[in-house]
């Protein structure tokens, strides 16, 4: 299977205050859905906003250093509910532009199985 590896702008994320070198590594199948998916940890008790990044329309599988504002580790999360949990991360995306962002299977496909640790790679080297 083909694949294709996009990288974020590191001036982007400065200027939405992420560090330019903090960042968790996302990878999907050929079969994901295109879409923009937000990265959601739960930050001392409340739902925070991470991150984000873009599944392009594509005959290709992908790979990307998607820069977040957090450290973690965190727990990947099983559904909506786990997202109540401290320290716990999932992908969120919208079914329309005027709706709330609302927990996203695709999680389980990007971050990893539920209960699965997510690490935050402080350094991106070319290969990784």
């Amino acid at each position: 299977m083909a694949s294709a590896v996009i990288f974020a702008d590191p001036a982007m994320a400065a200027a939405q205050g992420a560090p330019n070198d903090d960042h968790i590594i996302l990878s999907w199948r050929l079969s994901a859905k295109p879409n923009k998916y937000l990265i959601v940890a739960n930050l001392d008790g409340a739902k925070a906003t991470i991150g984000e990044f873009v599944v392009p329309r594509s005959h290709f599988a992908g790979r990307i250093p998607v820069p977040v504002k957090a450290r973690g580790p965190f727990t990947v999360a099983d559904g909506d509910a786990a997202m109540m949990v401290n320290g716990r991360i999932a992908l969120f995306s919208k079914t329309n532009p005027n709706a709330a962002a609302t927990y996203d299977a695709a999680t389980l496909e990007m971050l990893g199985d539920a209960g699965s640790k997510v690490s935050v790679v402080t350094r991106f080297k070319a290969g990784e």
